[in-house]
């Protein structure tokens, strides 16, 4: 049965398969083709974005909220083992407890992690400054206690002024056995984000005392342009004399050090402090392994541990805010999108690594 259109007076008889010639054949291949194609991309954004953002299974896993007055942390292990090496994980100045995600992909490892807080959190003070050393230690007592964990073996990880304060305490307690650094500082620093006035005050006290630290000013641009900390730290980069005092005594670390660091990082000059350290760690006949791994394309944001490829993250996530004495700040995390991708990944690969070798170490 044939079925006729009228147009007009004009009957007109749709096309069937023998009336289609070589360019309606081609133009229909090609159609197929793009849809195959984008239903293949399609599935591979799927794929990736599932990769990248859907949280680890956790069934094999037991977290402990720890909510006491003296102390505010997570700790993060995999349910049926003992004897496990234990990681201190330290965040930056955004504060509180997070990376949850992160940290349980690397507990998954066979590793018990205590995700500590130290400021932004109940009973912890708000802002970051005068943080005593001695909480810390308070949380390493705590950790000899956990009978999922073998305490010689007690890594601290950080990132960023958590990289500063890991091997501020590596440097003060032997009980620390090694440090990860993720775009650290080579220098003590002060809280120059959230005073009021050009008056510095501590970050971190020993023994009821401020930790001596550099003199920088404070941050003074606009709520409407990026802040960029390297303008306020390469001018110490520059200075060889004087910086003792507030320098970090890195080759007192009872243990290795890894440092990870971005070559484009523009919060701060991540990449030239960890240089900065490597020269210091050799000057002074550092006994211990150490690396100083660095990403040329890479940013200051490297963390990541689940095995994946951060390609939305890379594009999302290439700046953050933070409320700095009333006002929204931006920071501009550096990086180049596919160098961000690259450091991230083999950065992951390095820790791992290195991880591997300090567990298995004797």
């Amino acid at each position: 049965m044939e079925f006729e259109e009228k147009r007009g007076s004009q009957t007109v008889k749709p096309k069937n398969l023998n009336d289609f010639n070589a360019t309606d054949y081609m133009i229909l291949k090609i159609m197929k083709l793009v849809v195959v194609y984008f239903c293949l991309l399609g599935l591979v954004g799927s794929i990736i974005f599932l990769q990248e953002f859907i949280p680890p299974d956790s069934d094999e896993l037991s977290i402990e909220r720890v909510r006491q007055q003296n102390l505010v942390g997570d700790f993060i292990y995999p349910s049926t083992e003992n004897n496990l090496p234990v990681i201190v994980f330290l965040g930056g100045s955004s504060g509180g407890i997070n990376h949850e995600a992160e940290l349980k992909s690397l507990a998954l490892n066979g590793y018990a992690i205590f995700s500590l807080a130290y400021f932004k959190e109940d009973g912890l003070p708000n802002k970051l400054e005068n943080i005593p050393l001695e909480y810390f230690e308070t949380a390493f007592n705590w950790l000899k206690n956990k009978k999922q964990i073998d305490f010689s073996k007690l890594l601290l990880l950080g990132v960023s002024r958590g990289a500063e304060l890991a091997l501020l305490l590596g440097s003060h307690y032997p009980q620390v056995k090694g440090v990860i650094a993720y775009s650290p500082s080579c220098f003590v620093l002060p809280n120059a984000t959230e005073i009021g006035e050009d008056t510095l005050i501590a970050s971190w006290t020993f023994r009821d005392k401020p930790i001596p630290f550099a003199r920088i000013h404070r941050f003074d641009e606009s709520g409407r342009v990026s802040i960029n900390y390297k303008k306020y730290i390469e001018p110490l980069l520059e200075e060889r004399k004087g910086t003792e005092d507030y320098i970090i005594k890195v080759e007192k670390i009872n243990g290795p050090v890894l440092l990870i660091s971005g070559g484009q990082d523009l919060v701060w000059p991540s990449s030239k402090m960890a240089l900065r350290i490597e020269e210091r760690l050799k000057e002074k006949g550092f006994s211990y392994k150490f690396e100083n791994v660095t990403f040329e394309h890479g940013g200051h944001d490297l963390l990541m541990f689940k095995n994946c490829y951060p390609i939305f993250s890379s594009i999302l996530f290439r700046r953050i805010n933070l409320n700095i004495r009333g006002h929204q700040y931006e920071f501009n995390l550096g990086g180049t999108r596919w160098g961000v991708i690259n450091s991230k990944v083999q950065s992951r690969i390095n820790t791992l690594e290195f991880l591997y070798s300090f567990k298995n170490a004797d």
